[in-house]
């Protein structure tokens, strides 16, 4: 067993996906499973991977979102569809709530096409 943050850990795993801006861990903590969500979820493919692991993992799943920092309207699908089907979102930011609440993610930046001028 590890150590992680004063709890007695009996699995850890992170998953990264190479070009990622989210680390996804995951731990059994007190026959719960935490899902930790840390840094930007900004793409479809990081949507899917945090459903996949959150689906997968052993009930009751618990999603850990204090380091969640934003989230696309692809992220803030995933994290509605993982609250109602069971899982339990705690330490959420105001910013991550305000998200949630209003059921938009921040839409990717496109670039712009203006030749110049005052915008």
């Amino acid at each position: 067993m590890m150590e992680l943050r004063g709890f007695a850990v009996g699995t850890f795993s992170a998953h990264w996906l190479s070009g990622m801006t989210v680390r996804i861990t995951t731990a059994e903590l007190h026959g719960k499973t935490v899902v930790r969500v840390d840094g930007w979820l900004e793409s479809p493919d990081e949507a899917e991977e945090l459903l996949r692991v959150a689906m997968s993992a052993p009930k009751p799943v618990f999603l850990d979102l204090r380091e969640l920092h934003d989230a696309d309207a692809n992220g803030v699908t995933a994290l509605h569809s993982l609250a109602k089907a069971g899982c339990r979102l705690t330490r959420v930011s105001d910013f991550i709530k305000l998200l949630l609440e209003t059921g938009e993610g921040r839409m990717p930046t496109m670039p712009s096409t203006s030749t110049g001028g005052a915008q």
